[in-house]
C-alpha cells in the first residue's frame, strides 16, 4: 500500500507525490522557492530579510538533500492546499525556464 499523508484540510498526497515535488523545488532559485512558500499563505514570521516566507535554513535544507527537502515540504503540505502546491509550483517553474530563455 502506498503512503499517504493527510494534511488538517482534508488533502491527501502519495509518497510519490511529496518526493516529486521536492525533487522539482530543488531544481528552482532561491527567490522561486520561497515564492512557492508566499503564493500558499505559508509566510514564516522571522523570514530572511532578503525573502518573503522563507527563512535562510529552509532554503538550505531543501537544496542540501532530498530527505531535507521532502521535510520542508511536508511542512508546506500540511498547512496549504495541494492543488495550490501543484498550481504554484508549476507556475514558477515555467517563470524560471521563461527567464533562462530571455538570458540566453
Amino acid at each position: 500500500m502506498e503512503y499517504t499523508l493527510e494534511n488538517e484540510l482534508h488533502d491527501k498526497i502519495t509518497e510519490e507525490e511529496l518526493t516529486d515535488w521536492a525533487i522539482r523545488i530543488r531544481r528552482l532559485s532561491r527567490e522561486y522557492i520561497d515564492e512557492i512558500w508566499y503564493n500558499c499563505g505559508f509566510i514564516i514570521q522571522d523570514h530572511a530579510p532578503d525573502l518573503k516566507a522563507l527563512r535562510d535554513d529552509d532554503i538550505l535544507s531543501i537544496k542540501e538533500s532530498l530527505e531535507d527537502a521532502k521535510r520542508v515540504v511536508e511542512s508546506l503540505f500540511l498547512e496549504s492546499y495541494a492543488d495550490d502546491i501543484r498550481k504554484n509550483l508549476e507556475l514558477v517553474e515555467k517563470k524560471e525556464k521563461e527567464q533562462e530563455k530571455e538570458q540566453e
